[in-house]
């Protein structure tokens, strides 16, 4: 679990937020973490505990059918698939994924980054601290 935790703050979260932030400058830019550890490891089956992974958030937003271990998302995971989708169209139409059930600020806004999580996904101001980006950036 550390390992994974190490690997994941070092090559996907910290480098996504400085992205996220370099974007930001020019661009309204909205950033989001898919914290749904409930989420079924449709590539992996059970071979990796409970833990949302790289790409665990597409099957909430795209079927799936021919992933090696497909599984059906429970009633609470269909929910924030709903809301997630709901978002994805909001952006694709207007440029901000803020719906009247998620509101979501872009990343200017504070560092705000958007925690995609049952029941209700929620913004996340620690993001940095919480994945120890200024670490990584010292690094």
């Amino acid at each position: 679990m550390a390992l994974s935790t190490l690997v994941s703050d070092a090559n996907f979260a910290c480098p996504a937020l400085q992205v996220d932030r370099w974007t930001s400058a020019r661009v309204p830019t909205f950033a989001y973490e898919f914290d749904d550890d409930t989420s079924p490891q449709i590539f992996a089956g059970d071979k990796l505990p409970p833990i949302a992974t790289h790409s665990s958030e597409i099957q909430y937003l795209l079927d799936q059918p021919n992933a090696p271990h497909a599984a059906p998302l429970n009633p609470g995971q269909e929910a924030l698939a709903a809301d997630m989708r709901a978002a994805w169209a909001s952006f694709a139409a207007n440029g901000d994924p803020s719906t009247a059930v998620l509101p979501w600020p872009s990343i200017d806004q504070g560092g705000a980054v958007m925690s995609l999580v049952q029941p209700l996904s929620q913004v996340e101001a620690s993001f940095a601290s919480t994945h120890h980006c200024a670490f990584w950036a010292a690094a």
